[in-house]
């Protein structure tokens, strides 16, 4: 999330304990983030990150002032209608909406007729806009009346139609659509159900409709396709088979009287929005009415005691950023809010909340939606902000990144919003800037730093002014684009991604305009974020700022159809068996050729798992290492929520799910195509293409067409040799300056050891071992090691073996245990005892080492908790208490690299040894020496056998 110099509070819980009063399951907090920032006056939206015990967790809790005059609570649904569903940016659509959030639990048919309708009561400017679904008593709803005075219950609806002959007709639902288990059902449709009734051309056959306009009975319809809705009326819907009341009680010109109640009385009700289980009622948890189980995304919206701040709460899941609640856990979260009553809303994909931040003309996504993209929802709770516009009041100054490099540019964007937090135009043009704490010149809105330091940025715009800091970095030493290889027709563009790292391993983003390009002796064009070689085919781009550069391998791509579908080519598979479905080859929907697939699927069976539907294709198709993309055509529909994927094997029995369209909600045709995996072993074999759908509530049937599997491949230049790029060389790794007679602390670092089974091991470990007795006063041993292959050591020894700590000649020496590849899951007392390991350091020099690396293949399987584990070794040791910091552990290579100010040094140890590998294995066999004079450290990379 951007970052706004408007009431940012942000703030770090180095140790916290949560515990569930449910259960009493202990979940403690290593860290938490959180900032706060108001959208209005009487709105605050904070936003809070937590790494605890259990897993990561994204929270964001939206305050509202109740009794603040110039807020409105809106329902938000499609404007076509409440049987649509929309993404909560769209039917949230309003210039007043400062947020919105999702509501209600709905169902959805995919087809013949994109039909979505919520599951519980809607309430829009007073007007029931429709009623529950049964059972009523497992969904509540929230309601506010005109006053903003909140009611959370269990609503109870009646709808009566007394015909001329005196019958009173129970109409069950209102704004619904028929499913299994209510047949039987009389259906009421308004005009806020579509311009248009369902009628007898969906899943239903034979339904009768009796159209009523002024009370009054204007046609009756049988088994024929929905009817226009009158404004003034409606009409009742029933199907003869399971109910003839209609057929046998109405007559066109009769008059009808219509009686509508509800328990709360809905009169007093301005806007109310269903949901599900209440969490919280007068202040104590509410037994759960309607279930979901385990850790999921959850929407929460709850009131404190008084009814005079609302807090609408949104727990993304499913994600290794943030692993979700239970329900149990939300219902606590709620009361330790402050709430007294409380009600969970829809989840899962469903969880989406949108607010306009200061200065935005519009709303933005604030939370992470578990799909990946915005869902299709039935309904939200929106918030207006009706105060009156006024002039400028406030700036909020954002830099485009927050480092930047001497003598390169950092471009700003400059918003501007009044007393009353609505956003106000501002002139680029017209912006004034000032710069202070480093020296620079400023050029068309971007800044150029020529000094190192923190600095403040300050534009003035009609005297008022806003500000933000950035750091100005040394120039880069080395530079990193990504991606470093690229695929590209002729003509195309590539977006192309520079960062600069310099000497202390700080990282910042260069602009594309201030890199010098060239692409095979060829100009390249910049645009913006992209650029465009100007030379046709594949070859070498290069990027150079000063005198540092990086090499990237253009390759011109050729796509080659391996799958026409124009001849038979494979079958239907179901999953699990409940799901069924077909595959033909059709001619009436066709990409090209004559024919392409048909993929017919149902997944309107209630089943407690994931849907699939396969095409199986009769013959697999291979691929070898020049195949660098899957594509197809897929012919869709926008109400489709399904994931498409391909399924390849490779060489080992490997199988591997790819994702070709995260949501398939286009309408027609559209090629879409997916990378294949880096480690998997060649060839592959393209095996199937299926749709899955995870999200249990979400049914239907539906088809899909498929044609022209394609293959992308790589063509790059045989003789293509790639120019070494500019590598950085650490004034440190070098022998040590000792002056004569003066004896330094020296310790050696080693990887992992084997024990001695044969000569050869035998060999090896006693070079080991001699080598540490003769050159060093301790051996550090960075991996998994037996003690017993280590006997014969004359010196201390440190093995990385559980976690602890030790000082030696004012050096601190850490060991951490990162057996399962993770510090929280190996053991996770370990992160608060490095916490305070690390708080207040008295030795001069800090040595941390692990058994496995942070990062790559074999390093933390929580990225989020490595990047942790490395910023807070940064600014707890570095930044704040200037120390020395070296990161030690064996790692895949013999390698040294220096990242915000710690040098990461690797180690390989000894691997698996025999005599086809034996040369290229002992010259691999190396260790590190480091050498601590004070605060004084080098350290240098040798050879055990040199």
């Amino acid at each position: 999330m951007k970052k706004y110099l408007v009431l940012i509070f942000i703030f770090c819980i180095l140790a916290a304990t949560y515990i569930s009063p449910v259960y009493g399951e202990i979940n403690r907090t290593i860290y938490e983030k959180s900032s706060e920032i108001i959208i209005a006056k009487g709105a605050t939206l904070k936003s809070i990150q937590q790494f605890t015990t259990k897993g990561w967790k994204n929270i964001h809790v939206l305050k509202i002032d109740l009794t603040e005059n110039h807020l409105e609570i809106d329902s938000l649904f499609d404007t076509r209608g409440i049987r649509y569903a929309n993404d909560l940016l769209n039917i949230s659509d309003n210039e007043k909406t400062i947020a919105a959030v999702n509501g209600d639990y709905f169902s959805k048919l995919s087809q013949p007729m994109s039909i979505a309708w919520p599951v519980g009561t809607l309430i829009d400017e007073g007007k029931i806009i429709t009623t529950h679904t049964y059972p009523e008593e497992k969904f509540a709803t929230i309601g506010f009346t005109k006053d903003n005075s909140p009611l959370f219950a269990y609503w109870n609806s009646s709808i009566n139609v007394t015909a001329a002959n005196g019958k009173r007709v129970d109409v069950h639902m209102l704004n619904k659509y028929y499913s299994a288990d209510n047949l039987a059902s009389v259906i009421m449709y308004d005009s806020n159900w579509d311009t248009k009734s369902v009628g007898s051309d969906g899943l239903y056959k034979g339904i009768t409709e009796v159209v009523i306009e002024n009370s009054v009975v204007k046609e009756i319809r049988k088994d024929m396709p929905g009817a226009e809705i009158p404004e003034n009326g409606f009409i009742l819907a029933a199907i003869p088979q399971y109910n003839n009341v209609l057929d046998e009680n109405f007559k066109v010109g009769d008059t009808v009287k219509v009686e509508m109640e509800t328990t709360p009385d809905w009169k007093a009700i301005k806007t109310a929005v269903g949901g599900g289980t209440l969490l919280l009622k007068d202040g104590q948890i509410h037994p759960i009415t309607w279930k979901n189980y385990g850790k999921n995304p959850f929407t929460a919206i709850g009131v404190d005691q008084w009814n005079k701040y609302m807090y609408i709460v949104t727990v993304d899941g499913r994600q290794s950023i943030s692993i979700g609640m239970t329900q149990q856990e939300l219902a606590a979260f709620m009361k330790d809010l402050g709430c007294y009553n409380a009600i969970q809303m829809d989840g899962g994909g469903s969880t989406t909340l949108a607010t306009r931040l200061p200065g935005e003309q519009q709303l933005s996504i604030v939370n992470s939606p578990s799909d990946g993209k915005l869902r299709a929802i039935s309904t939200g709770l929106g918030i207006k902000n009706n105060a009156p516009k006024s002039s400028l009041k406030s700036l909020i100054v954002e830099p485009a990144y927050q480092n930047v490099f001497v003598n390169t540019s950092l471009s700003f964007t400059v918003k501007g919003y009044d007393a009353n937090y609505n956003p106000v135009p501002v002139d680029p043009s017209k912006i004034r800037w000032q710069v202070q704490g480093i020296s620079g010149t400023f050029n068309d809105n971007k800044f150029y730093p020529t000094s190192v330091g923190y600095g403040t940025i300050t534009a003035i715009y009609n005297n008022v002014s806003g500000s933000a800091n950035i750091y100005a970095l040394s120039a880069p030493v080395e530079l990193i684009m990504t991606p470093s290889e690229f695929y590209r027709n002729s003509n195309e563009s590539l977006n192309v991604k520079i960062e600069g790292k310099n000497k202390n391993g700080y990282i910042a983003p260069i602009s594309n305009s201030d890199i010098n390009w060239s692409f095979q002796n060829g100009a390249v064009e910049v645009q913006g974020d992209k650029i465009k070689p100007l030379k046709p085919g594949g070859g070498i781009i290069k990027a150079s700022i000063n005198d540092v550069s990086v090499h990237g391998i253009v390759s011109s791509s050729g796509k080659k159809i391996v799958n026409d579908f124009e001849s038979s080519n494979g079958t239907f598979i179901g999953y699990p068996a409940e799901v069924t479905g077909a595959y033909t080859l059709s001619s009436s929907i066709v990409k090209s050729g004559k024919a392409a697939g048909k993929l017919t699927f149902d997944f309107s069976a209630d089943i407690a798992a994931s849907k699939a539907a396969y095409f199986k294709l009769d013959k697999s198709i291979t691929m070898d290492k020049n195949v660098s993309k899957i594509g197809l055509w897929v012919y869709s529909h926008p109400e489709y929520s399904h994931w498409l994927r391909a399924q390849v094997t490779d060489a080992n029995g490997n199988i591997f799910r790819l994702s070709l369209a995260r949501s398939m909600d286009w309408e027609g045709w559209k090629y879409v195509e997916t990378a294949l995996p880096e480690n998997a072993a060649y060839p592959l074999s393209l095996d199937r293409i299926y749709i899955v759908q995870t999200d249990q509530t979400v049914k239907g049937i539906g088809t899909i067409y498929l044609d022209d599997i394609t293959f992308s491949a790589k063509n790059t230049p045989a003789s293509l040799e790639v120019p070494q790029d500019t590598k950085y060389t650490d004034p440190l790794n070098r022998p040590p300056e000792t002056p004569k007679g003066h004896k330094p602390f020296k310790f050696m670092v080693f990887g992992k050891t084997i024990q001695s089974k044969t000569l050869l091991d035998n060999i090896i470990m006693k070079k080991v071992i001699g080598t540490a007795n003769k050159k060093s006063d301790l051996a550090l041993f960075a991996g998994f090691n037996d003690p017993n292959t280590l006997s014969e050591l004359k010196i201390p020894i440190i093995l990385t073996k559980g976690y602890g700590s030790k000082v030696i000649e004012n050096n601190l020496f850490i060991w951490l245990d990162s057996t399962k590849r993770s510090l929280r899951e190996t053991d996770e007392s370990q992160w608060f005892w490095l916490k305070e390991q690390i708080s207040s350091v008295r030795a001069d020099n800090v040595f941390i080492a692990m058994p496995s690396p942070l990062d790559g293949e074999n390093g933390f399987t929580d990225k989020l908790e490595a990047n942790l584990l490395k910023d807070m070794l940064t600014e707890e040791i570095v930044q704040k208490q200037n120390k020395n910091v070296f990161f030690l552990y064996n790692g895949n290579e013999n390698n040294n690299t220096i990242y915000r100010g710690i040098r990461y040094l690797s180690t390989v140890g000894i691997e698996d040894i025999h005599t086809d590998n034996l040369v290229q294995k002992i010259d691999d066999l190396q260790y590190i020496l480091i050498t601590v004079d004070g605060t004084n450290v080098t350290y240098e990379i040798k050879r055990l056998f040199e």
